[in-house]
């Protein structure tokens, strides 16, 4: 299996893509996940629910994820996660990828109880897909899956969103391409509808 932390593609119009490798979401399955994990411009929703008898935690994010180093997954994009509870689950004792703040932060996390957080579910091996639309055309963005895995997740660099942006064209001809929300996309990429199917059993739209 590769070490490397993504999978990088480029589509038939010519954008690129990334989506975290086969590796990375197997050191991420270490790590729990909780509700603020999110930032500016990067939002994420909880959705309780039963898949094949199990009862499942789904986490969505969608919008603009930095990057932390040029080789790490971000961009513009959406996941879904596939989680469960566990109780009285320990960190391990070294926490892959984290920085010593990061990781301190993530144990203060788990500190708080078992109802606050919640662990990678591989064992329940989903079929998961999802489609982004862009709300000021209707038209698809792009989609990624169906993958048998925990955690779907795909994300336009952002050279190629760029290019997006300035292929939708304008939404107001008489103003300049630089002015600020001039693009028939939306000004924040969290915007974005994010449309998916865990099982075969498409949710609501987000």
């Amino acid at each position: 299996m590769s070490i490397s932390p993504t999978i990088k593609y480029t589509d038939a119009r010519g954008y690129e893509y990334v989506e975290t490798s086969g590796w990375l979401k197997q050191v991420c399955t270490l790590l729990p996940c909780f509700e603020t994990l999110q930032w500016p411009d990067y939002a994420s929703k909880v959705v309780r629910d039963v898949v094949d008898g199990q009862d499942v935690v789904i986490q969505l994010w969608k919008g603009w994820c930095p990057k932390i180093f040029e080789d790490f997954p971000g961009g513009i994009g959406a996941e879904v996660g596939v989680y469960r509870t566990v109780l009285e689950r320990a960190l391990p004792a070294s926490l892959p990828l984290l920085t010593p703040q990061a990781a301190a932060g993530l144990t203060s996390i788990t500190e708080l109880g078992d109802e606050f957080f919640w662990w990678p579910f591989p064992e329940l091996g989903t079929t998961i897909e999802f489609t982004l639309t862009n709300p000021v055309t209707n038209q698809t963005f792009f989609s990624a899956g169906p993958e048998i895995t925990y955690w779907m997740n795909k994300w336009m660099n952002n050279g190629s969103y760029a290019t997006y942006r300035s292929d939708q064209g304008k939404r107001w001809p008489e103003l300049p391409s630089w002015w600020l929300g001039n693009s028939r996309t939306p000004l924040l990429a969290w915007n974005y509808v994010l449309e998916y199917t865990i099982n075969g059993k498409t949710y609501p739209p987000w």
